[in-house]
């Protein structure tokens, strides 16, 4: 494994000063629910679509017929967007789709993929109802529909947009001590003067190991050597203690690996899903969080803003 790692110092002060005065969701993270992550996107479309149906359908619910062929100009849209927004990450991160296609599955991309994603189904949309030439009824629940989808659509781009943490106000975290696979404790405060990627996974996770290899290749890319990466293996998740260290060398993976033995780390760092990638800048201050696989977009955006 890599040996960029800051030795514990034996001090007794705070590593870091993080804001979490609100937990927040951004478009692109994920939901933990038990060892699955949805991404929130997914929940997103499920919630407006489900009102876009609601409120179109009730003004014709005694028409069978056109509430058949409402649903049907409602609902298609849906999985072109799908493709559109997974395919578009060929686009985005297209070397690391190459290396690794498992990121198509996992990866939910970045504001740019959605939109992608949204232009291809819009268009189907607008296709699909030239085409069927529907009654003035079917039009108008349309309308009402599509209405209260961007409607909803917006409070949620909003609310996602602003984040929820008081920037004037920071939390001090008590010290994290980190073990190193030799059982050496380090405390990754020391890596004060450059930003830091902080990545909690575990070898059973199937998007953590996805995105392992991007991060590998983001550290090892000249443009970011000043940046520090810690791969945070959430032990008490894992069946043997090794089983993190295992993985990584078996797929050849040099990342610095850091142990969170006790779960005290994800505890403190409020970590509910796996992965969880955290941003410090140079100074200790978290400038990016997301849960769920990330992409190299989202990363080196998330860098800079660090740097």
């Amino acid at each position: 494994m890599s040996s960029r790692r800051p030795r514990v110092s034996g001090r007794t002060d705070l590593i870091f000063f993080i804001t979490y005065n609100e937990v927040t969701v951004s478009l692109n993270d994920s939901i933990s629910l038990g060892p699955i992550s949805i991404p929130f996107i997914f929940l997103s479309i499920a919630i407006v679509t489900a009102a876009a149906y609601i409120a179109g359908v009730l003004p014709i619910r005694g028409d069978r017929e056109n509430r058949r062929i409402f649903g049907d100009l409602l609902f298609t849209p849906i999985l072109p967007f799908l493709i559109g927004w997974k395919l578009s990450l060929i686009i985005t991160d297209g070397r690391d789709v190459f290396i690794n296609p498992l990121l198509l599955l996992y990866s939910s991309g970045g504001i740019i993929n959605i939109l992608i994603g949204t232009l291809i189904s819009g268009t189907w949309l607008a296709v699909r109802w030239r085409k069927q030439k529907p009654a003035v009824t079917v039009n108008k629940a349309m309308i009402r529909a599509l209405g209260t989808a961007v409607f909803l659509t917006l409070l949620i781009g909003i609310g996602t947009s602003f984040p929820g943490r008081n920037t004037a106000v920071r939390e001090k975290l008590p010290v994290v001590e980190f073990i190193d696979e030799s059982g050496e404790s380090w405390d990754i405060s020391m890596a004060s003067g450059s930003p830091v990627v902080l990545n909690f996974w575990a070898s059973w996770c199937p998007p953590c190991r996805a995105e392992m290899p991007m991060l590998e290749r983001l550290q090892d890319d000249p443009r970011f050597s000043s940046v520090t990466f810690y791969a945070v293996n959430a032990v008490r998740t894992e069946k043997h203690p090794d089983d993190g260290l295992e993985w990584l060398k078996s797929n050849g993976i040099d990342l610095p690996l850091m142990y969170d033995r006790s779960g005290e780390a994800m505890n403190i760092y409020q970590i509910s899903g796996l992965p969880t990638t955290i941003v410090l800048d140079a100074e200790g201050f978290v400038v990016e969080r997301k849960t769920g696989t990330v992409s190299r977009s989202w990363l080196i955006g998330a860098i800079r803003k660090a740097e």
